[in-house]
Order: C-alpha cells, then sequence, then structure tokens
C-alpha cells in the first residue's frame, strides 16, 4: 500500500502488491506527489480525462480510459481491471493497482508499473518509442514492440514478446520469452524460477539465475550462461555462439546451432555438449564432473576436466584431450568415419569400438605396424598423439 501526499495538497492511495517499494515506483510517486503539490492532478471517478491536465487519477474500476497528450501521467486506483489506451507522447507514466490493466502505449515512450494482478502491455510494432515495463506477481504478457525496451517481469507465469529492437529483460517468474526478428539484440537476466526463450533472428545475451532454462536461440548469435540450475541450451543457426553450462548440482544439455561455437561445462553436475557442424570448441576444462561430449561433422577440439569423461567421435576431424580424468573415447560405427587425434595419456585413457566386426582394434594395429596411426573399416583414423605405435591395451 502506497500513499502519496502533495505536501498540505491532497492524498492518493493506491495498492502495487509487491512493486510498493521499488525504486522505480519510489521515484514515479516523487514526481507524482511534486504533481499534486503544484496542483496539475485532476481526481476523476470517470472514464474520460479532460484536456489540459498533467496528472490523472481515476478510481473507476472496470473502466475503459483513453488518455489524450496532454495527460502524461496516469495513477490507476479503483481496485479493479482497467483498459488504457495510451497517448502515443513520450514520457507517459503508468501506475496501476492490484486490480489489472489492459494498457496499449499509442506509441511514444515511457514507464509502466503494475500491481500484482493479470496484466497485458503491448507496445506498437512500429513507431515506438522506449518503454519500462514492471510487472507484479500476477501472470502477464507483455509485448515489447519498436523501440528499445526493459521488462522487469515479475513472479508469475508470464509471457513475452519482443521485436526487432534492442531488449533488455528481466525474468523473475515462470517465463517464455519469444524474440523477433531484426539488427537488434535480446538481453535476458534469469531470475529465481525457470525461463524458456525462443529467438528469433536478433542476439541473445542471457545469463541464468538459480531456476532451470530452455534456450533456443534461433538463426542469430548468441551468448548464454545457464546460471545454477542447468537446462537445455542450443545455439543459434548463424554460429559463434558461446555457451556455457550451470555451475551448480544440476547439468546442462548444449548443442551448437554453427560454426564457431563454444561450448563450456563448469561446476560440479554432468553435462551434454553436442557440436554443430561447423569449427566447434567444447570444453569441460572448468568442470569436475565426467561429462559427455559428441563431435560432429567439421572440425572439433575437445577438452576434458577432471572428471571421467566420455568422447563420442563424429564425421569430422576432432583433437581430444582428455584431461586428468579416466577418460573414455568411443568410435562407433556408422556415426564415426573422420580422423580423431587423441592426447593419449597412458594408464587413464582408452577407446571403445562400438558396432565394428570382432577383432576389428586387432586387424587395425597390425596394419598400422609401427605407427602411432590405425584406420578402421570405415576409413576413421585414429591417431595416439603421445605414444609410439598402437597397443591392443589401448581398447576396451
Amino acid at each position: 500500500m502506497a500513499t502519496i501526499s502533495g505536501g498540505n495538497g491532497p492524498t492518493i492511495t493506491f495498492n502495487e502488491g509487491s512493486n510498493d517499494g521499488t525504486a522505480l515506483s519510489l521515484a514515479l510517486q516523487a514526481q507524482i506527489s511534486a504533481a499534486l503539490a503544484a496542483g496539475t492532478t485532476v481526481r476523476t471517478g470517470g472514464t474520460n480525462p479532460p484536456n489540459g491536465i498533467g496528472l490523472l487519477v481515476s478510481s473507476t474500476a472496470n473502466s475503459t480510459i483513453t488518455l489524450n497528450a496532454a495527460v502524461q501521467d496516469l495513477v490507476l486506483t479503483g481496485g479493479g481491471a482497467n483498459t488504457v489506451f495510451g497517448s502515443g507522447g513520450n514520457s507517459q507514466l503508468i501506475m496501476a493497482d492490484n486490480g489489472g490493466l489492459l494498457f496499449n502505449t499509442g506509441g511514444g515512450s515511457g514507464t509502466v508499473i503494475t500491481g500484482d494482478g493479470n496484466n497485458f502491455l503491448g507496445a506498437p510494432t512500429s513507431g515506438g518509442g522506449s518503454f519500462t515495463f514492471v510487472t507484479g506477481s500476477g501472470n502477464d504478457t507483455i509485448y515489447a514492440g519498436s523501440g528499445t525496451n526493459t521488462t522487469w517481469a515479475g513472479t508469475g507465469n508470464n509471457l513475452i514478446f519482443t521485436s526487432g529492437s534492442s531488449d533488455f529483460i528481466y525474468s523473475n517468474g515462470k517465463d517464455t520469452i519469444v524474440g523477433g526478428t531484426g539488427s537488434g539484440g535480446d538481453t535476458v537476466q534469469g531470475g529465481g524460477i525457470s525461463a524458456v526463450i525462443f529467438e528469433g533472428s536478433k542476439t541473445l545475451n542471457f545469463v541464468g539465475g538459480t531456476g532451470a532454462v530452455t534456450v533456443y536461440a534461433g538463426t542469430g548469435s548468441s551468448s548464454v550462461a545457464a546460471g545454477t540450475g542447468g537446462g537445455l541450451i542450443s545455439g543459434g543457426s548463424n554460429g559463434r555462439n558461446v555457451l556455457t553450462g550451470g555451475a551448480g548440482t544440476a547439468g546442462t544439455t548444449m548443442f551448437g546451432g554453427g560454426n564457431g561455437d563454444v561450448l563450456s561445462a563448469i561446476g560440479s553436475a554432468q553435462n551434454l555438449l553436442v557440436a554443430g557442424a561447423g569449427n566447434e570448441t567444447l570444453t569441460g576444462a572448468g568442470s569436475t564432473a565426467g561429462n559427455v561430449f559428441f563431435t560432429g561433422s567439421g572440425s572439433a577440439s575437445i577438452t576434458g576436466g577432471s572428471g571421467n569423461d566420455v568422447i563420442f567421435a563424429g564425421s569430422g576431424s576432432s583433437t581430444v584431450n582428455g584431461g586428468v580424468g579416466q577418460d573414455l573415447i568411443a568410435i562407433v560405427n556408422g556415426r564415426a568415419g573422420g580422423s580423431v587425434n587423441i592426447i593419449f595419456e597412458l594408464g587413464s585413457d582408452a577407446v571403445t569400438l562400438q558396432g565394428y566386426a570382432a577383432g576389428e582394434a586387432g586387424r587395425a594395429i597390425s596394419a598400422a605396424g609401427s605407427s602411432n596411426t590405425i584406420v578402421l573399416s570405415d576409413q576413421t583414423r585414429i591417431t595416439f598423439t603421445g605414444v609410439t605405435t598402437v597397443q591392443a591395451g589401448f581398447f576396451v
């Protein structure tokens, strides 16, 4: 519950619930207090604001209000759901209580703070300026249209859309975020529950919180860190994705999207890292767990961590350094066919052949003679760097 006073003048009491004490809400309350003190405030129970005023206070619930260009500030205190059509002007300030708000900005720019009701807030797809949307604990739908917009979503189940411009989103609830198409980029800060992100063609910069995340980076490039909640991350098809697994006890599954991706496993949970079709770097150097790596059809560099890792070779070329754990390099007939250079650690690394005929390893070793490179029946080439000749004991 917030009470705004204009000094010796009138007061306004309204309830924004969980947003009452936020810094942005307090700043707007100070602006409204100044308007009350200056006498540029109209308090009305109706739905049609008069012309030539600076601040409108509406105490009518379940009303529809169309703001004119002279009304920059609106406070809704009626307690029920309201529908508001913005003036399209710049620096619009809208404060709503817990009754729920349907607000169309009409263009322009400004700030909207709602209470803990269920809200629908929308900005136009073109011709709009920059808006800041702050919602409470309700289940909100926010369409951040044209312009550079900032959305601070509350703790409800929220649905957030962005357009082609650059947007910032703080995801604090159980949120679904749908990115737009264009040359801009979305920056998303994860909160404590969960987030599902479907990006379009824009770039995506995401940092997770404590909740689980699911990220599909679309056709752009992305930088995604899963936070401590882990989850599923699929990089953008444009490549140059930087994907980092969760730092906590929840694992992360990461799929490279294109050329030039870097996938990193950190923390103590097992992660799954799958290379895309291009030149990929997969690393578990910051991880203490045993991770699983899949190389693809391109050129891949694999570095394991301190755990016991499993690395599956693909049809491209790969360099594998398993790290300090007891690591297993798996060559699967029908999936392999490329070349694998293993930085082989005697006594800790091993190779397993799956789907080949019995005696495949022995036949390849005999054909190799004194070389440290063997060729399997599907033309997979395996080089054991660090040893002189290949021994049968390298295989399990």
